[in-house]
């Protein structure tokens, strides 16, 4: 009774205080910037008289926190930035469990930044952070929003509800394609994945902790859903989507783990698919250790995506409607979704070509509404799934259907499913 009331306390309070730091973050800190903006001037020009160099625009997603730092780690190390010399790179970041687990992991690979975590620091510079000068501060956002209150687009009020504490607005079309690019060029960084390769061992203790929550020393398939039309995914995937997989999966006496924060879906207790989010053990660092483990993994996120992308694991990347400049590795095989039209009851090059085009203009699925959404299907993930086993084990050849594909569209090291290219029809003209 008493632990009940006591949380539910604890949860308004954490509610309240999201709310302010919002409130804050997108409308009292734009103030402070444009009309109180004096005593930072002050500060401003202390140090840069201490050559002090602040970066800015570290998501809290997952995906972002490996791949911004892993970025800049490529640019700092190869000269892409005109810094004075001995000048000092500072990052203030906020709580969070997912950027405290990443500082942690690979504060040793980046020594050449000091890292500050605060939530009252950070609160108290971000009006500096804002106004965005440039002897000052260095932008290392890869994400769609940003901390910069210059030549940046409003964001509208009610969207983008799932992203929170990464920006106060959009950046503009085109900063956003060119920074894609950017990263697909330069996201490698040998710091990050040494580190990343090196520090992040599976224990006994860990294999333990497994163990108890039913997940045994097997090969092991991890499954994540989306239950949210955001950012890449259009349209989320029913649960029973994955059946068909699933029973492939476990006639081969592998074991299936649910991955993710999503809320375990009941159709899944028939099959006995262990719920790890639902465990006492969940975590970041827990989450990292078990992609490390499994063998496979199906993830509907970009985000997550980055752990097995990092871990240099095979993993499927399916149900995306941003089928350009993704970062998938060569161990992955894509399975987007479609929201071109069709021309004769087939799909062609030029209207996969409008699809990577509307993406690098709205990027939000609330944006392509009026769009038809052709979603993958169960016996695609199965199909897909196959090719992923075939690739694992040496024997996977690309059609020359994939290869055009993976060309024209910047699918980076990875291919689109085979099967699903045959199936949807897509012509290459």
């Amino acid at each position: 009774m008493i632990k009940s009331i006591l949380s539910k306390i604890y949860y308004k309070i954490n509610f309240f205080s999201e709310k302010i730091s919002i409130w804050y973050e997108r409308y009292f800190s734009i103030f402070l910037s444009k009309f109180v903006y004096f005593p930072y001037m002050l500060l401003e020009r202390y140090f840069i008289k201490k050559n002090f160099y602040f970066l800015i625009n570290i998501s809290e997603g997952i995906g972002h926190v490996f791949l911004e730092l892993a970025s800049f780690d490529f640019k700092y190390n190869n000269n892409k930035f005109n810094l004075k010399k001995d000048c000092k790179l500072i990052l203030v970041y906020k709580e969070s469990e997912i950027v405290n687990t990443v500082m942690n992991t690979y504060f040793a690979s980046l020594p050449y930044i000091k890292y500050i975590k605060s939530n009252i620091i950070f609160y108290i510079l971000l009006p500096m952070f804002i106004r965005n000068n440039k002897e000052l501060i260095i932008d290392i956002g890869c994400g769609e929003q940003s901390y910069n209150l210059v030549n940046t687009n409003k964001i509208k009020r009610g969207i983008n509800k799932s992203i929170i504490f990464t920006g106060i607005r959009f950046r503009k079309n085109e900063e956003f394609k060119e920074l894609a690019k950017q990263n697909i060029e330069n996201h490698d960084s040998k710091n990050i994945y040494d580190c990343f390769f090196n520090k992040l061992q599976i224990t006994k203790k860990d294999l333990d902790e497994f163990k108890n929550i039913g997940i045994k020393d097997r090969i092991t398939v991890l499954i994540h859903i989306n239950e949210r039309s955001v950012n890449a995914c259009a349209r989320p995937l029913s649960p029973n989507t994955y059946l068909k997989l699933i029973e492939y999966i476990q006639s081969k006496d592998y074991q299936v783990v649910f991955i993710g924060r999503e809320k375990y879906p009941e159709v899944f207790k028939k099959y006995n698919i262990i719920n790890y989010p639902g465990s006492n053990i969940v975590g970041t660092y827990n989450d990292l250790k078990l992609f490390k483990f499994a063998e496979y993994s199906i993830i509907n996120a970009s985000g997550l995506a980055s752990i097995p992308r990092y871990l240099n694991k095979y993993y499927m990347y399916i149900n995306s409607w941003h089928i350009d400049n993704r970062l998938e590795s060569e161990k992955c095989i894509i399975l987007p979704t479609l929201i071109s039209s069709k021309q004769n009851n087939q799909y062609n090059l030029y209207n996969l070509k409008m699809q990577a085009n509307l993406q690098n203009i709205y990027f939000q699925p609330e944006n392509i509404k009026d769009k038809e959404i052709d979603t993958p299907e169960d016996i695609d993930l199965l199909n897909c799934f196959k090719e992923l086993e075939e690739l694992k084990k040496g024997n996977f050849k690309p059609n020359n259907k994939q290869i055009i594909l993976k060309s024209e569209l910047n699918c980076t090291k990875s291919y689109i499913s085979k099967s699903f290219i045959e199936r949807k029809k897509i012509v290459i003209n």
